[in-house]
C-alpha cells in the first residue's frame, strides 16, 4: 500500500476504495484478471494505532481474491457490528471521541457469500508528547537536593 501525503493517515484512500468525499460510492477491491482469482481474503488492514481525541480516524482494508462481482464490508467495533459505518473498504471517523477506542475488524462478503475477516487492530487515545527528555523523579530531585548540599555545606564546586 502506498501512503498518501495528502491524507492525515498516509493510507492510500483512492487505492482502497473511494475518498471521504465519496462515501456512498460501491467499494472496489484489488481484483487480477485470472480465471480463478483465488480465496477471499483481507491482505492489508491499516490504521492509526493513536488518535487524539477530536482528530480524525481512517481505517482501510485491502482485499484480494473471491468471486467476481461487488463486495460487502460490516465494520465491527469491540465485537459488535457498526450500525453507521459505510458498506466500504475504508471507513471514517471525522472527530474522534473515547467510545471509538476500541478494537476494530471488517468481514469482507463477496457475491458468491464467501467471506473473511480483518485481524483485529487496537485504536487508542494519543499520549501527551513530553517533550523533557526522560528522567526518572529521583535523578530530577537529586540535582535540587546536590545544590542543596553545597550551599550547606557552603562549598561551590
Amino acid at each position: 500500500m502506498t501512503p498518501d501525503p495528502e491524507s492525515p493517515s498516509g493510507l492510500d484512500l483512492e487505492a482502497l476504495g473511494g475518498t471521504e468525499r465519496d462515501r456512498t460510492s460501491p467499494a472496489r477491491s484489488t481484483r487480477s484478471s485470472s480465471p480463478d482469482p483465488g480465496p477471499l481474503e483481507v491482505i492489508a488492514f491499516a490504521a492509526e494505532n493513536e488518535v487524539a481525541a477530536g482528530r480524525r480516524l481512517e481505517l482501510a482494508a485491502e482485499v484480494m481474491g473471491g468471486a467476481r462481482g461487488r463486495l460487502t464490508y460490516q465494520w465491527m467495533l469491540d465485537g459488535a457490528p457498526i450500525a453507521d459505518a459505510p458498506d466500504r473498504a475504508v471507513y471514517i471517523v471525522a472527530s474522534a471521541a473515547s467510545w471509538d477506542f476500541g478494537e476494530y475488524v471488517v468481514r469482507v462478503t463477496d457475491a458468491s457469500g464467501s467471506a473473511c475477516q480483518s485481524p483485529a487492530v487496537r485504536v487508542g487515545p494519543k499520549r501527551e508528547d513530553d517533550s523533557r527528555p526522560d528522567v526518572s523523579p529521583a535523578e530530577d530531585n537529586d540535582e535540587d537536593n546536590d545544590a542543596d548540599d553545597e550551599e550547606a555545606t557552603g562549598t561551590n564546586g
